[in-house]
């Protein structure tokens, strides 16, 4: 909650968006924020071994959620990689069509589809009460739902997406493969950005397909395949188990990746950052014997003209501070 917050903030307290990679990153973090404000329902019934004490619509509501922030991270995803495909591969001919007026409405088709995707998420989600009513589960009521309408879903939503960003970046890395003597400014920020949009599919696809190999699975015994074994059924359940942590663990990477590997995201939120980790009173000039590596190194530098000595005068009073904080 607090990386994508960060994310958020570092990227709305820019006056202007300068880049339209920034408007699918915005609304891959608010995405993820989507999901996020569900995680303590989810906390709770893992708390009460998996019972459910939060009423029907909430259950409904934040199995939607959910599905909406699938939906919509992997869609973000195609557009991220879309972009990067374009920049690098045609960069003239894409010039019109990779604009932020573009990027703004494919995220509002992107979000207009996951909400709509989600839609039968709403009919399908269940309370299933156990042990005289004593315990109740957040399920899937299996008769409302068409395994062959499910599997169609389950393509169109994540294999077919990812099917596209595979076949972009390797579109990509062919490309730069061809141009790899190029050194270019503009070449080398094509390679940062299309990087960072990588680790980010990278770790999108660690964290989600686990996941949905186990659902295509469960779809496959619903369809009488391998309903017979026993270990068969036991192994898809604890995969399912074991594999939906880490696809909610991946709203934690994205603000990572972007704060380690993005330097103008980086930038931002270190100034965000900065009343929190930078505590010291830096207007106050000590008057003990720590000033004394400061005030030598202001006069090993005093000869360089005005403007100068008002750049070093300022490091000289943060140098002082610093000192004498360490100094017990």
């Amino acid at each position: 909650m607090l990386g994508n917050g960060l994310l958020v903030s570092a990227i709305g307290m820019r006056c202007q968006i300068k880049r339209q990679l920034d408007i699918f990153v915005l609304n891959l973090a608010l995405a993820d924020l989507v999901f996020l404000v569900t995680l303590p329902l989810w906390v709770d019934t893992e708390a009460w071994s998996k019972s459910w004490r939060s009423g029907l619509f909430l259950c409904r509501l934040s199995s939607y959620l959910v599905a909406v922030n699938a939906y919509s991270s992997v869609l973000f995803l195609s557009c991220m990689s879309l972009d990067r495909y374009l920049a690098i591969v045609y960069p003239l001919r894409s010039r019109r069509v990779r604009s932020k007026a573009y990027a703004t409405l494919a995220c509002l088709l992107v979000w207009a589809a996951s909400f709509l995707l989600g839609l039968p998420v709403l009919r399908s989600r269940t309370i299933l009460t156990l042990d005289e009513g004593r315990v109740s589960y957040c399920v899937e009521d299996r008769d409302s739902t068409n395994p062959g309408i499910a599997l169609t879903y389950l393509l169109l939503t994540f294999f077919c997406p990812m099917l596209v960003i595979l076949l972009c970046y390797c579109s990509i890395t062919k490309k730069l493969c061809l141009q790899y003597n190029r050194s270019k400014k503009q070449d080398i920020k094509l390679r940062k950005s299309m990087r960072v949009v990588f680790l980010v599919v990278l770790a999108f696809l660690i964290s989600w397909l686990p996941l949905n190999v186990f659902r295509f699975l469960v779809l496959l015994l619903r369809w009488g395949v391998g309903h017979g074994s026993c270990t068969f059924q036991t192994a898809v359940g604890l995969g399912m188990m074991a594999s939906a942590p880490m696809a909610f663990a991946n709203s934690c990477a994205n603000p990572i990746i972007y704060c380690l590997y993005d330097s103008s995201i980086q930038k931002t939120v270190l100034q965000l950052l900065r009343p929190c980790l930078n505590p010291l009173h830096l207007g106050q000039l000590p008057t003990t014997s720590d000033s004394q590596p400061s005030r030598s190194l202001s006069s090993s530098v005093t000869t360089e003209g005005p403007g100068y000595k008002r750049r070093v005068a300022s490091h000289t009073v943060q140098l002082s501070t610093w000192a004498s904080n360490l100094n017990p």
